[in-house]
């Protein structure tokens, strides 16, 4: 089958808390699918409650709506969608990808997810819809462990979270000034606010020059006026785009206490605008992304990681740019057209398979 004449139905979800240009929705923009449907959180007028709530309600959608026309059907967010499409779809490949870290995405094999009594029926009514797909995606190894106590290994596939590269180099060549101590911390899914604010402690005790930057769109007010007491700590939100890439852009470290990840657009789109990552070594056990413009320190270890803060911060200018250059270099592989060619083969294989 040659894939200018392959039909496929994508399920997704556009975010908002995500940039134009990033998360998962960008795939659609390379392998274009014939009918993208889903919740659209940017669009002001949203859909029906339940919808939002149960969104495997969209896979019923798409069979009424698509079933005829369509060759293959893409769940871009399982977690979210996947629930009937192996029994609605079943004379047709069902391809789906996972995102959430191996923990969460166990509980979600194993129990249905966390949205409550209705996920878990619905679960357990579908049970056996895991080894009827055609191909899982995910976006690192140890997601794969989790699946293989439902899925064929064979069916398991990892295909990296990919980043806009092209829409970030305006900011790479930009003039703007690195603030000589200036620290960021983007987002708030998985952040371990704890060890934020410890470090923000040992931080002005030891190195109180350092100035910690917080960008978030949706921050606990508890824990936010906890950290405002700190007067090294700034706090900003509501950022347009590009407002946020030229924060992140003339700091001279992104910090990310991540309690666990997967994949995560902060660390890709700092590498692509320019800004060394300080991370807990949790994310290189899950995602293999060998970079040397990020560094790791030991989960829960303060003084680790405010010791792998200043190497950066201290590095010579030459040395310092080396480092940009280097990371910019190693995250290529990840710019989403590779990421849409290595998708599009998968579609093609399973297709043929099926046939």
């Amino acid at each position: 089958m040659i894939f200018d004449t392959l039909k496929v139905l994508a399920i997704a979800t556009k975010y908002k808390h995500h940039a134009k240009t990033g998360g998962y929705i960008q795939l659609a923009k390379h392998l274009t699918p014939n009918f993208l449907i889903g919740v659209d959180e940017t669009n002001s007028k949203q859909p029906h409650y339940l919808l939002r709530a149960y969104k495997w309600l969209y896979e019923w959608i798409a069979f009424f709506s698509y079933y005829q026309q369509t060759d293959l059907v893409h769940i871009y967010y399982g977690e979210e969608y996947f629930r009937f499409s192996t029994f609605l779809f079943r004379k047709k490949p069902v391809v789906v990808t996972f995102h959430q870290p191996p923990s969460r995405l166990d509980y979600e094999v194993n129990r249905g997810g966390t949205g409550g009594r209705i996920a878990r029926f619905t679960h357990r009514l579908t049970k056996n819809r895991f080894k009827k797909l055609a191909a899982a995606i995910v976006l690192e190894e140890q997601q794969k462990e989790v699946l293989k106590k439902v899925l064929p290994a064979e069916k398991i596939h990892v295909i990296y979270h990919g980043i806009d590269i092209q829409s970030f180099k305006q900011f790479q060549k930009s003039t703007n000034k690195k603030v000589p101590y200036k620290i960021i911390t983007v987002g708030n899914w998985l952040r371990d606010w704890e060890f934020y604010e410890q470090l923000l402690r040992s931080a002005l005790e030891k190195f109180p020059q350092l100035k910690f930057v917080l960008v978030n769109r949706s921050m606990d007010l508890k824990i936010l006026q906890r950290l405002q007491e700190y007067p090294n700590f700034e706090f900003k939100n509501n950022l347009t785009d590009t407002e946020l890439a030229i924060e992140i852009q003339k700091s001279k470290v992104h910090f990310l206490p991540l309690i666990e990840a997967t994949a995560n657009n902060s660390v890709m789109e700092s590498l692509a605008i320019g800004c060394p990552i300080v991370l807990p070594d949790i994310f290189s056990r899950n995602y293999q992304l060998k970079n040397p413009a990020i560094s790791f320190f030991s989960v829960g270890e303060t003084e680790q990681a405010l010791q792998k803060i200043l190497e950066i911060i201290y590095l010579g200018t030459s040395d310092y740019q080396e480092l940009l250059n280097q990371g910019y270099k190693k995250i290529s592989d990840f710019d989403w057209p590779k990421i849409a060619e290595r998708t599009r083969k998968l579609y093609l294989t399973v297709c043929n398979k099926k046939r």
